[in-house]
């Protein structure tokens, strides 16, 4: 039996509700009967760590290029 992680739905499998994010195990034909709401787990949930918090990149903000063709010129209404 493989775990997978259902996505985009709940499901109900043999009278249990799975909901959206958890986790399930199934056999390859049952599996395959689910497989558009499913995401093969290679490795288990709990080796997967939270990525760090980085601190902000400070950018000052720029005002928008604007091409010469797209510049307004006198004389007409854009």
């Amino acid at each position: 039996m493989k775990k997978y992680l259902i996505h985009s739905t709940d499901l109900e499998h043999d009278g249990q509700r799975y909901f959206e994010g958890d986790t399930i195990e199934l056999d390859d034909a049952e599996a395959a009967r689910l497989i558009k709401w499913l995401n093969p787990l290679e490795q288990p949930l709990e080796s997967f760590k939270p990525l760090e918090p980085q601190e902000p990149i400070e950018q000052p903000l720029k005002p928008p290029e604007t091409l010469e063709s797209e510049a307004p010129t006198k004389g007409t209404k854009r």
